[in-house]
């Protein structure tokens, strides 16, 4: 992000806190992982209850032959790889680990 910026000197502010927090650039994964999901849940939003989708795999989903799902998966595919170590729980549940790995044969309460 601030690499690309040709006025670096202009923006010493923006430019300080990118250095001092490197992480910060992982927020460009966001769009990429937000898109999926929402295309996901708004897909399956009252369609499917929790308990289908523990028995329903992605591969084998109608959704998966749509026009734009294989850009969208796996744009969400590498968003996930680069944001993972971020990944954390919030007051919602259980502790569980931090899905390392993702594949079509995943069921959709996985994913």
């Amino acid at each position: 992000m601030i690499k690309k910026m040709k006025n670096k000197d202009l923006y010493p502010l923006i430019n300080q806190f990118v250095i001092n927090n490197p992480d910060i650039k992982k927020l460009k994964y966001l769009p990429a992982f937000n898109e999926f999901t929402n295309y996901i849940t708004n897909y399956y939003s009252f369609k499917i209850t929790r308990e289908e989708a523990r028995n329903k795999v992605l591969e084998n989903e109608d959704i998966v032959k749509e026009k734009d799902f294989n850009i969208k998966y796996n744009n969400f595919i590498e968003a996930w790889d680069n944001i993972k170590s971020e990944a954390i729980k919030y007051k919602c549940g259980n502790e569980m680990e931090v899905k390392t790995g993702f594949s079509k044969n995943e069921t959709l309460l996985i994913i």
